[in-house]
């Protein structure tokens, strides 16, 4: 716990400092491990000394096979957590052999809870936007964040203005097609960049590489979108620490990619210090589908096809809820258009009746 709050800074896998809250998690999963490991049987208190005996395969197992039946032989999110958290521990700090890895990987693959819809905290957060004003400043803010990098780099202060433009650029992919935080920071000049005949910047192509992107995802890019990225990497990104080891379009001083979860905070920080509200970029994901099914409720295979669901279950089980708001809204105003045509006919016949009366 405590490298995560504060990792060491000469490991170069060792990521940023975790939140408190992220701290936390991880706590309570290493704890729900030992607890589920004793409960199975499949081990006894004083033979859990170490993290590796929580992410040998049989033990992994056992875990997760009693969180299962402890919440009613279900996959509940709990549930995924652990199993999520445990593989991430034993990628990160048990570091198996590759066996090891992959048997984890594939029952973890196993657990996935039913979705049942967006959180409410989510839906609470995304009521901010229902303000045109606040959802205009939203799509406003990466241009400003831009001009505001370059007034930096004409102030001479060029981290710091690579750094505001990083984040526009950022800001701006995920506008342009909400991708998952991970995919986003792991964007390379050399994979995922593709270039036209002319040697022009043309789209971003993610391939699948985890359960929750199961489908390659391509981005065509808006030439205004492309300008700014070419200019990104010319300008910008040569003022950012680890630029030159590495082909990271956002790297981190070891030269490797930048954290997702890094860049999530940064980006938060960024709207609530500029708009003054709550958004994650996973946030962005759930308003792109929200405003496509207020649009119309038969969007629904759109916002799948944009969010990069290999099923539109998936996104039926997650965004149902929008989508029966939204036709109830549709529904809300076909009724108030019935009612404003019977109320123009009877007055229409409340006229020729006040007309027949005076003649």
């Amino acid at each position: 716990m405590a490298a995560l709050r504060s990792p060491n800074p000469l490991d170069p896998d060792a990521g940023a400092p975790l939140r408190e809250i992220s701290v936390q998690q991880a706590r309570r999963t290493i704890l729900r491990a030992g607890a589920s490991l004793v409960s199975a049987g499949a081990a006894e208190i004083q033979d859990i000394n170490s993290l590796a005996r929580l992410v040998e395969p049989r033990t992994y197992k056992a875990t997760l096979l009693q969180a299962y039946q402890k919440a009613g032989n279900r996959w509940d999110r709990t549930v995924v957590m652990i199993a999520g958290n445990l593989l991430s521990l034993a990628k990160r700090w048990v570091k198996p052999g590759a066996d090891v890895i992959a048997a984890l990987t594939e029952m973890r693959r196993m657990v996935s809870a039913s979705r049942t819809g967006i959180s409410r905290a989510v839906r609470g957060r995304l009521a901010q936007f229902r303000d045109e004003h606040v959802l205009r400043a939203l799509f406003d803010l990466p241009e400003q964040t831009c001009e505001e990098a370059e007034r930096q780099l004409r102030l001479g202060r060029p981290r710091q203005a690579a750094k505001l433009h990083e984040l526009s650029v950022a800001l701006s992919i995920l506008q342009l097609q909400p991708i998952r935080r991970k995919n986003l920071a792991q964007i390379d000049l050399n994979d995922n960049l593709v270039r036209d005949a002319r040697g022009r910047l043309d789209r971003i192509i993610i391939d699948p590489d985890s359960v929750k992107s199961p489908v390659t995802l391509e981005l065509p890019l808006p030439q205004d979108l492309a300008v700014r990225l070419e200019w990104h990497i010319k300008v910008f990104r040569p003022h950012v620490p680890g630029h030159d080891r590495g082909t990271a379009l956002f790297p981190a001083p070891s030269g490797k990619a930048i954290g997702a979860e890094q860049i999530g905070r940064r980006l938060t920080k960024l709207i609530f210090e500029q708009l003054g509200v709550h958004m994650t970029p996973h946030d962005m994901r759930h308003l792109a589908a929200t405003l496509l099914l207020d649009a119309d409720p038969a969007n629904i295979v759109v916002a799948q096809r944009l969010l990069g669901h290999l099923s539109v279950k998936t996104t039926m089980a997650t965004y149902g809820t929008a989508r029966t708001a939204a036709a109830q809204n549709r529904f809300a105003e076909i009724v108030d258009g019935l009612r404003s045509q019977a109320a123009r006919k009877d007055a229409v016949k409340q006229r020729r009746r006040e007309r027949g009366d005076r003649s």
